[in-house]
């Protein structure tokens, strides 16, 4: 199986296409900006989309909310305990008195 590496190109046509999911139909007398793109960058995201379409939508682990909600919890404790440590001790510098 080959690997397939979007181009800045193909960026722009997945933008476009995500872009577009908002609109089912533009009304009538809507104009709807549509950049440069190129039927090979629009069939290379096509087969890639079709691809992970394809793939099976497993559900979420159960715990997964826990889990991350400790690692956040975690991480604001973290954050907590290094405001509250004193700053470190400034050594005074014996420079020139001015």
């Amino acid at each position: 199986m080959s690997k397939k590496k979007l181009s800045d190109e193909d960026a722009r046509v997945v933008d476009f296409l995500l872009e577009r999911q908002d609109f089912e139909q533009p009304a009538q007398g809507v104009v709807v900006d549509t950049p440069d793109l190129s039927a090979e960058h629009i069939e290379t995201v096509q087969q890639i989309l079709t691809l992970l379409n394809e793939l099976p939508a497993d559900d979420p682990p159960g715990d997964l909310k826990v889990r991350t909600l400790r690692r956040v919890d975690a991480a604001i404790g973290a954050l907590h305990d290094a405001a509250a440590q004193p700053p470190p001790e400034r050594r005074e510098d014996s420079g020139p008195a001015a």
